[in-house]
């Protein structure tokens, strides 16, 4: 395959005229053990805006978290509702992992899945092992949700890093994420894009088990166009 006309990842968005480019972090597991002296269930008087979400690897799902819906393991312990003390964490981590857990991002698996979902208003902290890209424009993460949870990039970065597969399962990294190339792309594609993410968001957010398998075939055959992909490239993305 090809791969025509693309630009390595996180560059591209800042020539298109947008803003400045995301900024992809990677949590480290130094401060996933620091983390869990914070972490608590959700007090049923919980204010306002006192305290953050929390999600690691087994509850980020596809587009929207599983934050509620899953039983979140952390560092051996278990919780349903997992916070942190906004105040107390800001505190305490005043440095980029700080910064940035609290920006509008994406957050992504990373282990296995190269899935992505999206903290649209910086309420919700990522646990040990994910990555998280930040923006500040909402467009941006949108039409980045849109390719990092697509087949096309799945089988991209799975097939340009075979080492780093593992028992029928890939670990992606910052710097392979990095390297992931994006299109070019034109104003209504993004807009497209952007469309069809927001309405699998809306759905899985009113029914985290509804199917959005067509909508998913749609974003992914926007996706295919813009990497240039023929329709037998697209064949083998889907059956590999």
């Amino acid at each position: 395959m090809s791969w025509r006309k693309c630009k390595p990842c996180l560059g591209i968005i800042h020539r298109w005229g947008l803003g400045a480019p995301p900024s992809l972090f990677n949590f480290q597991l130094r401060e996933g053990q620091l983390l869990r002296e914070f972490i608590e269930e959700e007090p049923r008087d919980a204010g306002k805006n006192e305290y953050l979400r929390i999600i690691n690897t087994g509850t980020i799902g596809k587009f929207v978290s599983k934050w509620g819906q899953r039983e979140m393991v952390y560092l051996g312990c278990r919780f349903v509702k997992p916070v942190v003390n906004k105040r107390r964490f800001l505190a305490a981590f005043h440095n980029t992992y700080g910064r940035k857990a609290v920006k509008p991002k994406l957050v992504v698996k990373g282990l296995n899945l190269l899935d992505a979902c999206l903290d649209a208003d910086g309420t919700t902290i990522p646990g040990k092992t994910t990555l998280i890209i930040t923006s500040d424009g909402s467009d941006k993460l949108m039409f980045l949700l849109a390719i990092i949870n697509s087949s096309v990039a799945f089988f991209y970065l799975r097939e340009k890093y075979p080492a780093s597969s593992y028992n029928q399962g890939t670990t992606f990294t910052k710097e392979m994420v990095n390297d992931l190339p994006i299109p070019h792309v034109a104003t209504n594609d993004r807009s497209k894009l952007a469309s069809l993410v927001e309405r699998i968001i809306n759905i899985r957010r009113a029914n985290p088990v509804a199917d959005v398998t067509a909508l998913e075939h749609q974003m992914n055959d926007i996706v295919a166009v813009l990497y240039g992909l023929t329709p037998l490239e697209m064949q083998v993305v889907d059956h590999a």
